[in-house]
């Protein structure tokens, strides 16, 4: 065997070994997701409920695997008054949180989101809804039907409200006005 070949199956060695470790690492596109804005939002028609102090609720609430409410903030040049905008920072305990901390009403929206069922519905419950939307600043729920929003999350909502949702274009809302006022 000649020292050539012995030092090309040594390069060709080193460079397979070289191509197997660095190809998982070599840049791919990234799927773009197209984000739309219904009309509710685009054309302004939020403005109507959302007054100075109070905010939007969208459902499902915005997370990184449903980013539309918080792209539609940017957009807006954060103009827009979201719930649950985009948070990176510490929990309670000081552990990294993306996201704001859960109210007792997002545990409940999680179970329709995440499994398709609908949870019994106790006056407690609608209690504790009230409470958050107040927490919240809710003064409009705004439900976005698609890939995440299912027809048992649309009924989840209506059943803590207490009445079903009045359709605006390609959204649905419930006015939640009445429900802020403190003391009700």
């Amino acid at each position: 065997v000649s020292r050539f070949a012995v030092s090309w199956r040594g390069t060709a060695l080193v460079g397979a070994l070289a191509a197997a470790l660095l190809l998982p690492n070599a840049p791919v596109p990234i799927p773009a997701a197209k984000l739309s804005t219904p009309s509710f939002i685009a054309d302004g028609t939020w403005r109507q409920y959302v007054g100075p102090g109070q905010s939007m609720l969208v459902v499902p609430t915005p997370s990184f695997f449903e980013p539309s409410a918080i792209y539609w903030s940017a957009r807006l040049d954060d103009d827009l008054p979201i719930s649950h905008g985009y948070f990176l920072g510490p929990d309670a305990n000081g552990r990294g949180h993306l996201g704001p901390v859960p109210r007792p009403s997002d545990l409940i929206l999680d179970v329709p989101y995440k499994t398709g069922q609908i949870p019994t519905i106790t006056d407690a419950d609608r209690a504790q809804f009230r409470d958050d939307l107040r927490y919240w600043h809710t003064a409009v729920i705004v439900f976005l039907p698609g890939e995440h929003a299912t027809p048992s999350l649309r009924l989840t909502v209506s059943q803590l409200v207490g009445k079903p949702p009045q359709q605006m274009g390609t959204v649905d809302i419930w006015d939640t006005r009445d429900v802020i006022v403190p003391g009700k």
